[in-house]
């Protein structure tokens, strides 16, 4: 009987420590997607005003430059622009995929309405707009991270280990 009492403690705390992992690494992960997507958009930027490079192929030259969701999110784009020639329609729905938070999703749909429908210059400027407003967004993020990701890393195993004591 004690036995048993011990591999559920056992399994109770380690259940609640890789929550905690798993809670803070989902945070890490939000920040790194948004501080990727910042990089990307100067890219972006940049070849369009300077080389003034057709959007969909800026699209997917940004797949070879990308990691993780972003890069998943860019494929996406270029796949349902592919399918369907609304590039409009392709962003909104593989923004939808991207899982980030409700505030970037805006940010980044409301890009969406600019590019290649405007001139270069209001281009730029809708990119820089959201360069600094995901900025503002990977600031919030890393807070997040530093508070929020260790309270679940440690609260989330403290109230197991609670729980396997109370349990036994």
């Amino acid at each position: 009987m004690i036995t048993a009492k011990f591999f559920g403690a056992v399994f109770l705390v380690t259940g609640g420590y890789l929550g905690g992992r798993a809670c803070r690494a989902e945070y890490r992960t939000r920040l790194k997607t948004i501080r990727t997507l910042i990089t990307s958009l100067a890219r972006i930027r940049a070849e369009i005003t300077l080389r003034l490079t057709p959007l969909p192929e800026l699209i997917t030259s940004e797949c070879a430059f990308t990691d993780g969701r972003v890069q998943a999110f860019y494929r996406e784009v270029s796949r349902l622009y592919d399918e369907d020639g609304s590039f409009q329609a392709s962003w909104d729905d593989a923004i939808d995929r991207l899982r980030t938070s409700a505030e970037e999703r805006g940010i980044l749909s409301s890009l969406g309405t600019v590019l290649g429908r405007y001139d270069a210059h209001a281009q730029e400027e809708a990119l820089r707009y959201a360069e600094d407003s995901l900025a503002r967004c990977a600031e919030a993020a890393e807070n997040d991270l530093k508070l929020r990701g260790m309270l679940m890393s440690r609260l989330l195993p403290g109230i197991a280990l609670a729980a396997a004591i109370l349990l036994w």
